[in-house]
């Protein structure tokens, strides 16, 4: 187990990439502090990992303040002794448009993106310094480091969490304390629901069937919660000890391909076909998923 004793503590751990990384994490070896202000999201993500024989504790924590980051943080000092890695998820609050501003939800997404990886990391510093170092990864966007219009705030703190990241990768290397980020474009995808539905047992096939073409859809859409999982527990493991400052884009190359100009397979899309294979795709996946759903329970 590649966290095998250690503690994490992710904070905004509701569906998808929060979730897909307590999970990960616990399926490794790691106890796992699941911190989300929507309590029956947060509470179904512990759930999934005990019954997966992980441990897990929640915690309803408001890491938009002070108080709720040092309750975080308690939280997994009080339950499991030691704190190993910190993951700042959470994103909340919209700008909106240069024309439609909103200050208020503007310096809401700025505290919980960036304010809470900075003052979060200030609470686990002595934790992590008396464990003997330990791990720091933040989630940005596609949006930090390219234009994508109507949300300026929004940009401004995904690009601000890549900013802090480096300066803390600078102050916290004397301590054995490494800090990374990751930024996927969309997300979604079907893994987890395979896992859940059918079992871990079942990926080898649905790999062989369908994980490849997906995640090489012409104009991909949306990254598989589960590569962003196993992206940060390569960061988050001894494998990563010589990796800090790291900007890691889980995109599915979006990063590097204008939309306009790609070309190649699987099959190149024409504008007639716009958005056809992937339907065709997703339609040939959900009658596999229903074929071995009724395979299994008969």
């Amino acid at each position: 187990m590649r966290l095998k004793d250690k503690v994490a503590l992710i904070i905004g751990c509701s569906p998808n990439i929060g979730r897909s990384i307590a999970r990960i994490f616990a399926k490794e070896g790691a106890a796992v502090v699941v911190d989300d202000i929507k309590e029956e999201a947060g509470k179904e993500t512990v759930s999934l990992i005990e019954k997966a024989g992980g441990k897990a504790v929640f915690t309803p924590a408001d890491i938009s303040c002070s108080e709720g980051l040092k309750d975080a943080v308690s939280c997994a000092i009080d339950t499991f002794g030691r704190l190993d890695i910190f993951v700042s998820v959470a994103n909340a609050g919209n700008s909106r448009s240069v024309a439609e501003f909103d200050r208020s939800g503007a310096e809401l997404c700025y505290a919980v993106n960036v304010l809470a990886l900075i003052e979060g990391a200030h609470y686990c510093l002595p934790h992590m310094k008396k464990a003997g170092g330990g791990s720091i990864i933040a989630i940005s966007s596609i949006q930090g480091v390219r234009g994508v219009g109507g949300n300026p705030g929004y940009a401004a703190a995904k690009a601000g969490i890549i900013g802090a990241a480096r300066s803390m990768a600078v102050e916290l290397w004397q301590h054995k304390i490494r800090v990374n980020v990751i930024y996927p474009s969309g997300v979604g995808g079907p893994t987890w629901e395979v896992i859940d539905q059918l079992g871990w047992e079942y990926l080898p096939e649905f790999e062989e069937r369908f994980g490849s073409n997906i995640r090489h859809l012409p104009l991909i859409t949306g990254i598989d919660p589960i590569a962003l999982g196993y992206a940060a527990l390569f960061l988050a493991s001894d494998e990563a000890s010589y990796i800090t400052g790291v900007t890691l884009p889980v995109d599915a190359g979006t990063s590097i391909i204008h939309s306009g100009v790609y070309k190649g397979d699987p099959p190149c899309e024409t504008p007639e076909r716009k958005g056809k294979y992937q339907q065709e795709l997703y339609e040939q996946f959900r009658a596999w998923l229903t074929e071995k759903k009724s395979t299994k329970s008969s």
